[in-house]
């Protein structure tokens, strides 16, 4: 079965479908929720698949990655990349490049829409310091004074940051940990930066059904943004008026396009 390929896509075939011979050298390691130590094997690079049983988030996740690299200890740079992208010929060099040249703890790349190739994505992230709201930063000029984030989808982590300030939080289960990561960072004194000449088309939202090309948040992605919101504000900015005040106003928006639902799963509801 071949999937339809968007008509606003299709220009990036050569990046989505690159040829290599198969069959790939590969490993299979673990069934449930911990991580083995890694198993040797007659491959110099296979790929190596890490299972998990259960659907723990993000943070989770990318941890059991990061979790067995530290396990084989043979690395400077961990690179998170989201499984709904497909990136450059030059995108991982050049992130690590910027990386080493800048010496920067956590790099990112520049994100551009896999439906509309041409248009920004982000750049990075900016937080707003009284209301908490993320939001992405889509004029590279920005970057200098508001870059407080990378975002997820491309995140190159030094093992100076994993080494100093641990693993990904695992306590939003989508949405914010990268933000959180960043501010745990830079609050240690490690940089973050974006390397302007990575480029990664991104999906965005394809676990959640937050499309990119929709008006509104899927229920299930709004949900998550406004709680870990709450979650980030009261960790990081200290939890008071302003969280309270944007919430009104973010509560008032939902209210008006119908979105009642996600206010009473936000206030009585665990997800």
């Amino acid at each position: 079965f071949q999937a339809p390929v968007h008509k606003e896509s299709s220009t990036l075939r050569y990046l989505s479908m690159p040829f290599e011979p198969k069959p790939l050298d590969y490993i299979f390691n673990g069934t449930d929720n911990s991580v083995k130590q890694p198993n040797k094997s007659r491959f110099k690079n296979p790929i190596i698949f890490i299972q998990s049983d259960k659907n723990l988030g993000f943070a989770v996740g990318n941890n059991l990655g990061i979790k067995y690299a530290l396990a084989k200890n043979d690395f400077k740079y961990i690179w998170l990349l989201n499984n709904d992208t497909v990136i450059s010929r030059n995108a991982l060099s050049a992130i690590v490049a910027y990386a080493r040249n800048f010496n920067s703890g956590i790099t990112g790349s520049k994100l551009q829409s896999y439906y509309c190739p041409d248009k920004v994505q982000a750049y990075g992230g900016h937080v707003n310091k009284f209301f908490g709201n993320a939001k992405h930063i889509l004029d590279a000029n920005q970057l200098d004074k508001c870059l407080d984030y990378i975002v997820g989808a491309s995140f190159l982590i030094s093992k100076e940051v994993i080494d100093g300030i641990g693993l990904l939080p695992e306590d939003y289960f989508l949405y914010y940990e990268d933000v959180d990561y960043c501010f745990n960072a830079r609050k240690n004194g490690f940089n973050i930066g974006v390397a302007l000449n990575s480029i990664v088309y991104h999906k965005e939202g394809v676990s959640t059904g937050a499309h990119s090309l929709r008006k509104l948040r899927s229920e299930l992605s709004d949900v998550l943004c406004l709680k870990n919101r709450i979650k980030f504000h009261k960790k990081y900015l200290g939890g008071g008026l302003g969280l309270y005040f944007g919430l009104m106003i973010a509560f008032a928006y939902r209210l008006l396009v119908g979105q009642w639902i996600n206010i009473e799963k936000v206030l009585f509801r665990s997800h």
